[in-house]
């Protein structure tokens, strides 16, 4: 019996040791993910840090790019304003890099080019080419005016007249305005 006592314990030392060897393998596992986690913890933290650098030097550019297309964008909004017989010009550059074009036109909101009716975007369209001319040694505009009314058609005669530059600017229209400023030499065509 002594000795079947000793193999029993022998057995019970096997098992126990098979399940220490278990258990060690599950330790050396958690301890390697737990490692896994910690690094993993800090590779987060050095990539935050690099997001944060990252979006600092973004906001940097931004600033850039709005500082250096400024003046242009402001001297085609002046331009375009020129001509137009009431109201603003508007060009802007959104963080997207798209454009927005349109005429603020007073005490409304601001009108995008897509959204002028016919003859807004008659007398728009042919201010923002005149802005797109830039410094072009020879001007010449050509205002299909037809859709354009009588009031917005005064006032353009009258805005475009004021103006002191050489650009040369035909205006077709199917109608003859009531009131032709000085500056203008009436065509008519029978």
């Amino acid at each position: 019996m002594d000795i079947k006592i000793i193999e029993d314990q022998i057995e019970g030392l096997i098992k126990k040791g098979k399940g220490l060897r278990e258990q060690q393998r599950l330790f050396d596992k958690r301890s390697g993910i737990v490692e896994l986690i910690e690094k993993n913890k800090l590779d987060m933290v050095n990539l935050e840090t690099d997001l944060a650098t990252k979006k600092e030097d973004l906001s940097e550019l931004k600033a850039q790019k709005a500082d250096a297309v400024r003046d242009t964008l402001i001297s085609m909004q002046d331009k375009i304003t020129e001509l137009l017989p009431e109201g603003d010009g508007i060009v802007h550059l959104k963080d997207d890099g798209s454009f927005i074009i349109g005429w603020m036109l007073p005490n409304k909101p601001l009108v995008p080019y897509e959204g002028l009716s016919g003859g807004q975007k008659v007398v728009f369209g042919q201010a923002l080419g005149n802005a797109l001319l830039g410094n072009a040694k020879e001007k010449f505009l050509i205002y299909e005016g037809g859709e354009v009314d009588e009031k917005n058609l005064i006032a353009l005669l009258k805005q475009v007249g004021e103006r002191k530059d050489d650009t040369q600017i035909i205006i077709n229209t199917w109608c003859k305005p009531k009131d032709i400023p000085k500056e203008w030499h009436l065509i008519e065509l029978k």
